[in-house]
C-alpha cells in the first residue's frame, strides 16, 4: 500500500500549518477506522460555516471509502461503495431486523465519533422501500435531555450490518439558549394566552361527485411558532427572503385539488366557440397588453385552457418567454380575461435601487389586478422577514377567514411584480357557525390527542445562513390537525401512510393466514386496530390502498378503518367504476385489480385462452385462473371459488404477502 503520509504531501499541496492540521485529523481518523486495505488514496478541504472541512478518499479493487471530517477529527460524512454487493428482491424490510440492526448502528456510531455517545439517539427512519436491502436511521441530538429538531442526520447499515453511509453535523452546544425551560403546563397556558385555535372555514372535496364543501374548523393559529419554553415567547424559525412565487403557488394551491382537465388545441378550439371563451390568441394578446404584468416584449411559448371540474369554469395557462432568460406563466380566466395568477423568474436586483415603500406598491398591484374584490378580503398579518415584499389577503365569510380563498403578491426589491394569485370559490356554500363547539372543548380535544412537547429549534441565523441561536419551542407534533367544529372530532389534513411499528392484532391466532399476515404486518402493512377481524369483508378502497402502496409503489401502508381513501385515482385507471369505497369488493375483482397492479392484465383479458380450475367460474376466468396458478388467491375449504364473494381482510392481507415475496 501506498504511503499515505507521502501522498498526503503530493496531493494537497498545503501550507505548513494546513498539512499539520491535516496529518492530525487524518491520523484520529485512522485510530477509529480500518484503512489498511485500501491502495489509493487522495484528500482535499473546503470550509463550511466558518469551520475548515478535510476531505479523503480511499479505495481498491471492490471498495470506495470517502470521509469527511471538522479540523477538531469530527467525522461529519462517511460512505462506504461496496462495489461487489448485490442487492436482492429476497432481503424485504422487517421491523424485527431493524431493532436488531438498531444496536449495531449505535456501535459504529459511536466508534466514528466517541465524544458523541451518549449525546444522541437513533430513530428508525418512518418512510422506507420494502425491498430497500438496508436499513436507515435519523441520527437525533439531544441537549438536556431534550430533543434537537434541526437536525438532519442520518445513517444507514446494510442487510450483513456493514455500514454505507453516515451523516452527522450537530449544533455547536454553545449556541443554546441557556436558562431553565419551564414545565409542559406552563407552556400549554402560554399557548392559550398567544397561540390558540382559531374559528375558520376549510375546503373539503369529494372527487367521486365534484363537489367541494366549506366545514367550519379549529385550526392552530400560527402552526410555524412555538412557545420559547425559557422565555414563553411566541417564535419561529426565520424564514430567507422569497422574491419569487413557485409556479405550484402561482397556479393557486386550492385549484391545484380539482386537477383540472387540460385540453389539446382543437379541442380548445371547438371549447371557445361553444362556451363563449376567448380564443387562445386572444387570451395571449390579454396577457402581454396588460400593462401591470409589463409582458409585451415576451414571446409567447404555448396556451392551454383547462377546466375546473369543480367550478365548473374555464382557464388558460399561458407561458411566455423573454430576453435574457426570462420566463413568466400567466393564467386568465377563459371567459372574462381576469388574471388569477402570475409568475415571472426573478432577476439580481442587487445593484439597483430600492424602493422606499414597497407595501404600498405591493397594495398598488393588488388595486388593480383584483379590483373590488378584494374588499372581501383582508391582510393576513405576519411578522416574517420577507412582509415588505411578499402580502397574504384572506378571503372572510361571515366574518370568519377563509384561507383556502387568498390572494398573494410578491415584488422585488426594486417594486417589480414578480408573483401574483387569487382564489375565490363561487360554486361553494358556507355553513353559519351556530351550534359549535366552543374554542376551549376545541382545545381540549387537540391537548388530549396531540403530542405537545419541547424541542431544540434553529431561532437565529447571521446574515451568512450560519446557526447563532437554538432555542427550546413547545410545540404540537402535528400541528396541521384540525377539529371539527361541529362534531368536536379531530380531522388530520396530512395523512402518512408510513409506520413508526408493526401492527400486533390479537385475534388471528386460529386464522388460516396468520403467518402470512404477521409477515407482512413485520413490514408496516396491514391495519391500525389491535383487532383484524379477519372475516370481515375488505372494502374497496382499503383493499386499492393497500395493494397499490405495498405491491406497486412497494412501501408500508397501514390502514384506518375508520378513514375514507380517495377513489378517484382508482377510477381513473381502471380499477373500477364503483365511487363508493366504503362497499365490498368480490374475489373476482380482487383478481382482475391485482392481474391490473402486477402488469398483466392485458394477458389475463383473454379469457377464451384460459381453462378455469374451478367449476364455479364463468366470467373473468383468465384473471382468476392466473391469480391461482401463481399461487395469489386459490379456492376456499370447499374446493369452489366462489368468484362473487365479498374477499375478506385475511384473504386481502395474504394476497399482499404472497405478491410481495413473489414480485422479483
Amino acid at each position: 500500500m501506498k504511503k499515505l503520509l507521502s501522498v498526503l504531501t503530493a496531493s494537497m499541496l498545503l501550507s505548513t500549518t494546513a498539512f499539520a492540521d491535516a496529518q492530525s485529523v487524518l491520523s484520529q481518523i485512522k485510530e477509529r477506522v480500518d484503512t489498511s486495505l485500501y491502495t489509493e488514496f487522495s484528500s482535499g478541504q473546503y470550509t463550511n460555516d466558518e469551520r475548515t472541512v478535510y476531505s479523503f478518499d480511499w479505495s481498491n479493487d471492490s471498495e470506495d471509502l470517502f470521509i469527511e471530517a471538522y479540523e477538531d477529527g469530527t467525522i461529519t460524512r462517511f460512505n462506504l461503495n461496496d462495489k461487489n454487493y448485490e442487492k436482492s428482491q429476497e432481503n424485504l424490510f422487517s421491523f424485527a431486523r431493524q431493532r436488531e440492526l438498531t444496536q449495531s448502528a449505535y456501535e459504529v456510531a459511536d466508534k466514528l465519533n466517541p465524544q458523541f455517545a451518549g449525546t444522541y439517539k437513533l430513530e428508525p427512519h418512518p418512510f422506507y422501500s420494502l425491498y430497500a436491502n438496508g436499513y436507515t436511521f435519523n441520527i437525533v441530538q439531544y441537549y438536556k435531555d431534550i430533543p434537537v429538531d434541526a437536525s438532519y442526520s442520518t445513517m444507514r447499515l446494510d442487510d450483513d450490518k456493514n455500514t454505507e453511509s453516515y451523516y452527522y453535523d450537530p449544533i455547536d452546544t454553545a449556541l443554546f439558549e441557556e436558562g431553565d425551560i419551564m414545565p409542559k403546563a406552563s407552556a400549554k397556558r402560554i399557548f392559550d394566552e398567544k397561540q390558540g385555535l382559531e374559528l375558520q372555514y376549510a375546503t373539503y372535496y369529494d372527487c367521486a361527485t365534484k363537489n367541494r364543501t366549506a366545514r367550519l374548523v379549529y385550526r392552530i393559529k400560527n402552526r410555524d411558532k412555538g412557545i420559547d419554553g425559557i422565555t414563553g415567547d411566541l417564535r419561529s424559525s426565520p424564514s430567507s427572503i422569497r422574491y419569487a412565487l413557485s409556479e405550484d403557488a402561482a397556479a393557486g394551491g386550492a385549484n391545484a385539488a380539482a386537477k383540472a382537465e387540460a385540453f389539446t388545441e382543437a379541442e380548445t378550439t371547438g371549447l371557445s366557440e361553444l362556451a363563449g371563451l376567448y380564443s387562445s390568441e386572444e387570451l395571449i394578446n390579454i396577457a402581454k397588453n396588460n400593462a401591470v404584468l409589463g409582458l409585451s416584449e415576451y414571446t409567447e411559448q404555448r396556451c392551454n385552457i383547462k377546466k375546473d371540474p369543480y367550478e365548473g369554469t374555464y382557464s388558460a395557462d399561458i407561458y411566455l418567454n423573454g430576453e435574457n432568460n426570462k420566463a413568466a406563466n400567466v393564467t386568465l380566466d377563459a371567459a372574462t380575461g381576469e388574471v388569477l395568477s402570475f409568475w415571472r423568474n426573478a432577476e439580481d436586483t442587487s445593484a439597483e435601487t430600492v424602493i422606499e415603500n414597497p407595501e404600498e406598491t405591493a397594495a398598488a398591484y393588488i388595486s388593480q389586478l383584483a379590483g373590488d374584490s378584494i374588499n372581501e378580503y383582508i391582510l393576513k398579518e405576519t411578522d416574517n422577514i420577507d412582509s415588505r415584499y411578499y402580502q397574504s389577503y384572506v378571503r372572510l365569510v361571515n366574518g370568519l377567514p377563509y384561507y383556502d380563498n387568498a390572494i398573494n403578491i410578491i415584488i422585488d426589491p426594486t417594486g417589480e411584480l414578480l408573483g401574483y394569485s387569487k382564489t375565490y370559490f363561487k360554486n361553494i356554500s358556507f355553513p353559519l357557525p351556530n351550534g359549535i363547539i366552543t374554542k376551549e372543548a376545541a382545545q381540549e380535544k387537540l391537548f388530549s390527542g396531540n403530542d405537545f412537547s419541547v424541542k431544540w429549534h434553529i431561532c437565529e441565523y447571521d446574515d451568512s445562513g450560519n446557526v447563532r441561536e437554538v432555542s427550546p419551542l413547545y410545540s404540537f407534533d402535528n400541528p396541521y390537525i384540525t377539529i371539527d367544529a361541529l362534531s368536536g372530532e379531530p380531522d388530520v389534513e396530512i395523512y402518512t401512510n408510513g409506520a413508526t411499528e408493526e401492527p400486533r392484532y390479537k385475534d388471528i391466532e386460529t386464522c388460516a393466514y396468520r403467518d402470512e399476515i404477521r409477515a407482512l404486518a413485520d413490514m408496516g402493512i396491514g391495519y391500525s386496530n389491535e383487532l383484524l377481524e379477519p372475516d370481515k369483508e375488505i372494502t374497496q378502497d382499503e383493499f386499492f390502498t393497500l395493494a397499490r402502496n405495498a405491491v406497486t409503489l412497494r412501501q408500508p401502508v397501514i390502514i384506518d378503518p375508520e378513514a375514507e381513501y380517495d377513489m378517484q385515482y382508482f377510477i381513473n385507471e381502471g380499477f373500477t367504476s364503483d365511487p363508493n369505497g366504503s362497499s365490498a369488493i368480490s374475489r373476482s375483482a380482487a383478481c382482475m385489480a391485482m392481474s391490473k397492479i402486477l402488469g398483466i392484465d392485458k394477458v389475463t383479458a383473454f379469457n377464451e385462452i384460459f381453462i378455469s380450475p374451478y367449476t364455479d367460474v364463468t366470467e373473468n376466468a383468465g384473471a382468476i385462473a392466473a391469480m391461482n396458478a401463481i399461487g395469489i388467491l386459490k379456492c376456499r375449504n370447499d374446493g369452489y371459488f366462489h368468484p362473487d364473494a365479498s374477499l375478506s381482510r385475511a384473504e386481502a392481507l395474504s394476497m399482499i404477502y404472497r405478491c410481495i415475496v413473489n414480485n422479483e
